[in-house]
């Protein structure tokens, strides 16, 4: 969660970052322009499932990127509940970048507001 929190920093995007679903609804009471999502989390949650809270609670679906370590199905299928892309780790800054571009552009075109991005992990 640091790196990636670091790493979307040195991008000059605004990150509000958190550990489990408690803490991001804490911390991003509104939705943020893109969600970068770990598939497991704390507590034997699973990011496809915080994510379907938070956006309940946002009452929107933000541009979602699922990042895992398993290549499975289970994962993929969680990011197509998602309806997010999903990134294998390791990835590459450019990867992630690329991504984020994509989801970025994407959330851009649905709404008005400035650059957020928000991170569970």
């Amino acid at each position: 969660l640091a790196a990636s929190t670091a790493l979307l920093g040195k991008w000059q995007l605004e990150v509000v970052s958190a550990s489990d679903e408690a803490g991001a609804r804490g911390a991003c009471p509104c939705a943020p322009d893109v969600v970068l999502m770990d598939y497991r989390l704390d507590d034997e949650a699973r990011g496809d499932a915080v994510y379907a809270a938070l956006c309940r609670m946002w009452g929107a679906r933000p541009p979602a990127i699922l990042l895992t370590a398993e290549a499975g199905d289970e994962t993929e299928q969680a990011a197509r509940r998602m309806d997010a892309h999903r990134l294998l780790k390791p990835s590459s800054p450019a990867a992630l970048r690329a991504l984020l571009a994509a989801a970025v552009a994407r959330s851009r075109q649905e709404s008005d507001q400035p650059e957020r991005v928000s991170t569970t992990g």
